[in-house]
């Protein structure tokens, strides 16, 4: 059978399945007998062609994708395809608490809340650990939930490098716009949101209180 972007695929699932594109190979099954999700193995791969992979997985019915068991350093070609570890997670927690103050923390439930406000989403992280964002994708729109690089690390592009990552990350799954919101007195990052061609929208976010 044909699936979508290019990908033949070989096999039924769930079962063992192949997956080719041109020279490029991975092998697909599921995570267990029980389990409506996947494990990838890629044996001829860019990181073009993961994502392509896991994506036709996902047209599959499977319900998440994981790579196998890779070393750090081994496993640059899933990360920059957007899969991301527990470890990955938990530095998130650790970083968005030190790049915002006050209210614009959000804490570990507000970042799995971030992951899921959109039904298409993931996180993608810096190699080096410093820096991650948060990107879904509905009905064409793009948004970018989180975007944190700790304090250190500012100023030297690694904000720019998850920006562009996220906005094409959302290209690829279809999205024609992307949104975000921040602090408009963020000069450093209103800057950045504009020399990649965001602009300010006329309505502004409110957020609003209740107390007994």
């Amino acid at each position: 059978m044909n699936a979508g972007a290019n990908v033949t695929v070989r096999g039924e699932w769930p079962g063992l399945v192949t997956l080719r594109s041109g020279w490029w190979k991975a092998v697909g099954r599921p995570l267990n007998d029980d389990s409506p999700e996947a494990v990838l193995r890629a044996e001829r791969s860019t990181v073009d062609f993961v994502r392509r992979c896991a994506d036709t997985l996902f047209e599959l019915g499977v319900s998440g994708v994981h790579s196998p068991p890779l070393m750090r350093g081994m496993d640059r070609t899933f990360r920059a395809a957007g899969f991301a570890t527990p470890a990955d997670r938990e530095a998130a927690v650790s970083i968005d608490a030190t790049a915002f103050v006050g209210d614009w923390r959000v804490g570990r439930l507000g970042l799995e809340d971030a992951l899921t406000a959109t039904p298409d989403s993931t996180m993608l992280s810096l190699d080096d650990g410093s820096g991650f964002a948060i990107v879904g994708v509905s009905t064409e729109i793009g948004y970018l939930q989180r975007i944190a690089v700790e304090p250190d690390a500012q100023g030297t592009g690694r904000g720019r490098l998850l920006l562009r990552a996220s906005m094409a990350w959302a290209r690829r799954r279809g999205a024609r716009t992307m949104m975000l919101n921040t602090q408009l007195d963020n000069e450093r990052a209103t800057q950045m949101y504009r020399s990649e061609s965001f602009t300010v929208l006329p309505t502004r976010l409110t957020i609003h209180r209740y107390t007994s």
